[in-house]
């Protein structure tokens, strides 16, 4: 009988082991995927791509927005007045997601970025961090702007658990460039 346990034993633990790395491949997918939506909505302003940058956004934000045309509109106004004034978006880089944290069935995620943005005579670095929800197990998620005040973010993520780790808020850095002729 012993034999048999030992086998039954080991057989748990290489199975148990499959599913850690089934779950760490998946975790490591949905990363994946979430820095690439942050980084689609920084720039999707600066690439016309309004749409995608709608689809990302958090559902009670677009609410708030007058829903999703009004906020089109909005966005593509934010576009021409920028492009009308030089303002250009050099890069953008995703920083490496939070640990999931879980609160019911909702799953949050705080995602840091880092933005570069070219002004007339200036360019801007800006880091920043959206706070990321899915309401899926992670198969879709939509951003909150982590610029905003606390309390306006309790009002798009009322349930925002309290031991998410948010970062530090940073004041833009802002350097003189000299324009080619």
């Amino acid at each position: 009988m012993k034999p048999v346990l030992s086998v039954v034993c080991l057989l748990f633990v290489f199975v148990s082991g499959l599913n850690v790395g089934s779950v760490f491949a998946q975790s490591e997918k949905m990363r994946a995927q979430i820095r690439q939506d942050v980084k689609e909505m920084n720039e999707g302003v600066m690439q016309g791509k309004f749409d995608r940058v709608i689809d990302l956004t958090h559902p009670e934000i677009v609410k708030k927005m007058g829903g999703r045309e009004a906020m089109k509109i909005q966005i593509k106004q934010i576009y021409e007045q920028m492009k009308g004034q030089g303002i250009t978006i050099e890069s953008s880089a995703a920083g490496e997601p939070s640990e999931f944290v879980t609160q019911g069935n909702d799953t949050y995620v705080v995602v840091p970025f880092e933005l570069k943005m070219k002004f007339p005579g200036a360019r801007m670095t800006q880091d920043g961090y959206v706070i990321g929800l899915s309401t899926n197990q992670g198969k879709n998620w939509t951003y909150v702007n982590g610029s905003v005040k606390e309390d306006q973010l309790k009002l798009f993520l009322p349930n925002l658990p309290e031991n998410l780790k948010l970062p530090e808020k940073t004041e833009p850095i802002f350097e003189q460039i000299e324009e080619k002729q």
